[in-house]
């Protein structure tokens, strides 16, 4: 019989840290890139290309301040267990699918990480490998990845149980929801999602499952295709390409390990086909992933065989562990974002089980009879002729009750008030988002409601949130002329930037330091000049007012840093970092610029030193060159040509 059960999962974790207290008032490039198609792509299959890209993550905070000192720690786990499958789930890491045990092969069937180690993969910034990772809303992984949702065991009057986790999403402004369920004499775990719109206005979906396995010499990766969209990343710019698969160039790129470099394979399965992923091993064995046609995209994501992508894969946890990603999406591709009407409800089915070849080598099989042997085998689970219908019809809805279990954030409750107050549709149908959640980051918000105004806030204290819906612009503006504190300008800029209205975020930033002269404001406003306007100067003098005001926020420093050197002022950042708090002067991104200062003011030996002394930047970002630039750049000054060391190779394309 299948139980749900909470548990907790032991392993070494870094400190995540506290939110960044500065908005995201960066470029766009820093959050999507640009792309090219190649010829070989049609107009009908670039759509919806482009489409719901986002300028800034506002209204979320930037999650830039873990470490990488990892302690043992207790992480709170859900169990869903019978005598087939073991599923452990972590609600308070965007209920990621951590582990999939199948008892009868006696294999995890997922790429379990050694350990929690965040990094900058995420447009949010934090982001951590391993298990399945429900990337839902925006390209980028999913914004909720390192936060926690709301989780419940909903119970039906015969005892079946299904875990439902869910949060409400604040850029797109819908609620997502997860439910795993696992029948008592099944084999496979299946998950429903579903996304509602309940509001009135369009938007935009996005949604790929990301699924980590180990990747060893013999992974195949197995999908019913004969095409496949490559995506090629330089300079900061996809270019997608059509390609055969898994035959190309004179290699079965169905193996990773036959990737040279870090590459995207979008799989172009016919309509008419399954939609399914597999990973097998050479004793046949592995995962399978199948779904209902809602979820018509796959893919398979390799770090590749160079340097950087390995460094990558082990940056992540520790020395000599190797995944790859297989994934399933809404769209064909992740340069896309699905159209979503007002009103929608959105919903699909997946299945997670072994794959369990028998006689049939899959490691060596003719692709075709791969295929053949991966859709026999999900055959012996589902009828796969009324496929669609066999998943969704698996699923329970008559619950009759709901312990809840853990929860996530107060947005849910703070917007289901909003809407609730101004005679808007429900949050949702489906979830219930209680005022238990609210704590001191929604807090206010919810007292702008009740008093139409923003309380003061005392000069020293950091912003814990903001918010940057169309809909509270008019609550925002009047509680900024109400209260005129200089919270509440602060706030009101920070909203006029993330609607676009660049020179009114400018002014309201100016009065909020103008009534009381405060590092927020004038850090945003230097922010603005510098990615906006493209004033260096002006960037940088606005961002040494700010440092003067509060020079132990580490999010300040490094926007000083990168102000000062957009601005050439080396010298000046040089004798600011010599007098930074410890933790600071040792802090792998103020190393680095001043080891560039040290390049820029002919120092180049000085320079090397730093990049020589066991450098670790913890928050570098993916496809970030910067390291590996000045690295070459101060072997061209010094007229030598050694080898970039491993610790500091990030190259995902070279």
């Amino acid at each position: 019989m299948t139980k749900i059960y909470q548990s907790t999962y032991k392993m070494p974790c870094a400190d995540l840290g506290k939110n960044n207290p500065n908005p995201d008032f960066k470029n766009i490039d820093y959050i999507h890139a640009g792309y090219r198609v190649t010829e070989n792509v049609t107009a009908e299959e670039t759509e919806y290309f482009g489409k719901g890209m986002i300028s800034t993550i506002l209204p979320y905070m930037i999650q830039d301040n873990y470490n990488r000192e990892r302690k043992v720690k207790e992480v709170k786990s859900i169990v869903l267990e019978n005598n087939y499958i073991k599923a452990v789930f972590l609600p308070e890491f965007g209920g990621r699918l951590w582990s999939l045990w199948d008892k009868k092969l006696s294999r995890e069937l997922l790429y379990v990480n050694s350990a929690f180690q965040p990094a900058n993969l995420a447009i949010r910034n934090a982001w951590f490998s391993g298990g399945v990772e429900w990337n839902f809303a925006i390209k980028g992984h999913n914004p909720l990845t390192c936060d926690p949702l709301f989780s419940d065991i909903c119970k039906t009057e015969d005892g079946r149980e299904v875990l439902r986790m869910y949060e409400y999403e604040r850029i797109r402004d819908v609620v997502i929801c997860i439910e795993a369920y696992l029948p008592d004499d099944s084999d496979v775990l299946y998950i429903r999602n579903t996304i509602e719109n309940t509001s009135k206005d369009d938007t935009y979906l996005y949604w790929w499952s990301n699924i980590a396995v180990p990747e060893t010499e013999h992974t195949r990766v197995i999908s019913p295709c004969d095409e496949s969209f490559l995506c090629h990343y330089f300079d900061n710019a996809y270019t997608l390409d059509k390609i055969g698969y898994p035959l190309y160039d004179g290699k079965d790129l169905s193996y990773p390990k036959n990737s040279a470099v870090c590459q995207d394979y979008f799989f172009k399965i016919p309509s008419e086909s399954k939609k399914w992923v597999a990973a097998v091993e050479d004793d046949g064995k592995g995962l399978i992933q199948f779904s209902t046609s809602e979820l018509i995209g796959r893919k398979m994501f390799v770090w590749g065989q160079g340097n950087g992508g390995r460094h990558w894969s082990e940056f992540l946890s520790n020395p000599g562990e190797k995944y790859v990603e297989i994934q399933a999406g809404l769209l064909s591709t992740q340069l896309e974002h699905k159209p979503m009407k007002g009103g929608d409800v959105i919903s699909w089915v997946e299945g997670y089980c072994a794959a369990d070849c028998g006689d049939v080598n899959t490691d060596t099989a003719p692709w075709h009879d791969a295929i053949i042997e991966i859709e026999r085998q999900i055959g012996s689970k589902v009828n796969l002729n009324d496929i669609d219908n066999a998943l969704k019809n698996m699923f329970p809805n008559d619950f009759v009750s709901t312990e809840h279990i853990t929860s996530g954030s107060g947005w849910g409750y703070i917007e289901r008030k909003f809407r609730k107050e101004h005679n808007m549709p429900e949050l949702s149908n489906i979830v219930d988002f209680p005022y238990s959640s609210v704590g001191d980051c929604e807090k206010q918000w919810l007292d702008l409601m009740n008093n139409k105004e923003f309380d003061e806030f005392d000069i020293s204290d950091e912003p814990k949130s903001y918010m940057v819906n169309s809909k509270w612009g008019g609550l925002i503006e009047k509680g900024a002329k109400t209260s005129n504190s200089w919270y509440a300008y602060l706030q009101l800029g920070v909203y006029y930037y993330a609607q676009g209205m660049t020179d009114d975020a400018l002014a309201a930033l100016k009065k909020s330091a103008e009534i009381n002269k405060n590092c927020w404001a004038l850090c945003n406003i230097a922010m603005i000049y510098k990615n906006d306007f493209k004033d260096y100067q002006t960037a940088a003098d606005y961002m040494l007012k700010a440092f003067e005001l509060n020079p132990t926020e580490r999010g300040i420093v490094i926007n000083l840093a990168q102000t000062l050197s957009a601005a050439h002022r080396y010298g000046e950042w040089l004798d600011i970092s010599d007098k930074l708090i410890p933790p600071l002067k040792n802090d792998g991104r103020v190393l680095y610029y001043n080891s560039e200062a040290l390049l820029k003011t002919d120092r180049p030996k000085a320079a090397l030193k730093i990049l020589c002394d066991d450098f670790v930047m913890a928050d570098i970002k993916e496809g970030e060159a910067s390291v590996s630039n000045l690295w070459f750049e101060i072997q061209a000054a010094l007229g030598t040509n050694d080898d970039i060391p491993y610790n500091l190779d990030f190259r995902m394309h070279r």
